[in-house]
Parts: C-alpha cells; structure tokens; sequence
C-alpha cells in the first residue's frame, strides 16, 4: 500500500516523471512544464521571482525531482551554473554557503 502511495504523490510532482526531461534542451523543458500544473505556476512565481531580480528557495520532497528540476531550471533561466540543492545529504554547516550563493 505505501508503495501506491509512493507513486501516486509522484504523479502529483509531475505526470509523466522526470526520467525523459533533458534537463540541457529547452524545447524538452518547456514541454516538460507545459505538461504539469504544479510546475507551470511554480515556473510562473519563479519568472515574476526573477522579474524582481529576487531570489528563491523550493521545496521539493522527491530526490529525482530536485536533481531533474534544478538543471531544467538552470537552462530555462539560462543560468551560469545549476542551482543548488539542501536535502538530507547536506551537512547543516554547508547549507549557509548554498542559499548564499544563489
């Protein structure tokens, strides 16, 4: 049962997945997008975001999706580098120095 669960909070981060996205080819990550409410308008506050020359953290539960969005965000902004990530692999002491250098 809980691995029902597993898959169906993932369709809710993005229906089809992160395993096609080419993080590198636009055309891929806006389509990719386009195909998710949730990541629409998380796109969305994320460009009036940027229109405000602001910064921004996200949440993300799912591993494989912070990977993923991060360098599909990194070529839709056309970032110099990918954004960084803090979960439970980063030590406390490290994560002061990721959000400072977004």
């Amino acid at each position: 049962m809980l691995k029902a669960v597993h898959a169906l909070r993932g369709l809710s981060l993005h229906p089809d997945g992160v395993a096609d996205l080419n993080p590198l080819e636009a055309r891929t990550v806006e389509t990719k997008i386009c195909r998710s409410a949730r990541m629409s308008k998380t796109v969305k506050a994320l460009d009036a975001t940027a229109g405000q020359g602001e910064k921004a953290l996200l949440f993300l539960e799912d591993l494989a999706m912070q990977s993923a969005f991060a360098r599909a965000m990194a070529t839709r902004f056309g970032l110099k580098r990918e954004p960084g990530i803090i979960n439970g692999k980063v030590p406390g002491e490290k994560r002061p120095a990721i959000v400072d250098a977004l």
